[in-house]
């Protein structure tokens, strides 16, 4: 996962310049901010995923993440409207030539807005026992990235890296909430059919 983040910033030092790479590493840093409470959230959940598994709670481990994500939603939606709005602006704070990240910014923004609508599906996978479909999606979305980035940096530069790093992101979230539903029964997202019957 750690390496994923980084595979943009890589490849564009590599397929394009060091300056791109530069600009690329302050955006994509700058757009963890939107899934930085979902992060401090996790640490309080993940007991507490496991204790309602062990016990046979599934429907209330389902109302717990589903809150939670929603709960996170309500600090990263407007974070992202912040950083999709002003991006120019902010990624100025960092000096000249920055703001030319702000398309790469606002494509990564998106991104990380995906992986908070798509909930705490890793969480429920690491905590009942399904590591290995974590690290299945983990690493379909790497590949994704990597073979995205690839193709799109020489053409589009910044914002190919954005546009593989956004969706590698969001695919893997999107198939950890699914495969939260098909192995454990618990629907992590903050919306959906299973969601909202809740």
């Amino acid at each position: 996962m750690a390496a994923n983040t980084q595979v943009g910033t890589i490849l564009l030092g590599a397929l394009s310049s060091a300056t791109d790479a530069g600009v690329f590493n302050v955006a994509t840093r700058t757009t963890t901010l939107i899934s930085f409470i979902m992060l401090a959230a996790m640490y309080p959940l993940m007991p507490l995923a496991a204790r309602l598994y062990a016990a046979g709670e599934v429907a209330q481990l389902q109302r717990v993440v589903i809150r939670a994500a929603r709960a996170v939603l309500l600090f990263a939606a407007p974070t992202a409207l912040v950083l999709v709005v002003f991006g120019p602006s902010i990624l100025g704070l960092f000096g000249t030539g920055f703001d030319e990240g702000s398309t790469a910014m606002r494509i990564l923004a998106i991104g990380e807005l995906v992986n908070v609508v798509t909930g705490f599906g890793g969480l429920v996978l690491v905590m009942t026992g399904h590591e290995r479909e974590l690290a299945l999606c983990v690493g379909i979305g790497a590949v994704l990235n990597l073979g995205l980035s690839t193709v799109l940096i020489p053409v589009v530069g910044l914002e190919g890296a954005a546009i593989g790093t956004a969706t590698g992101l969001a695919c893997a979230n999107a198939a950890m909430t699914w495969l939260s539903w098909r192995q454990v029964g618990v629907w992590s997202a903050v919306a959906g059919r299973s969601a909202l019957l809740r």
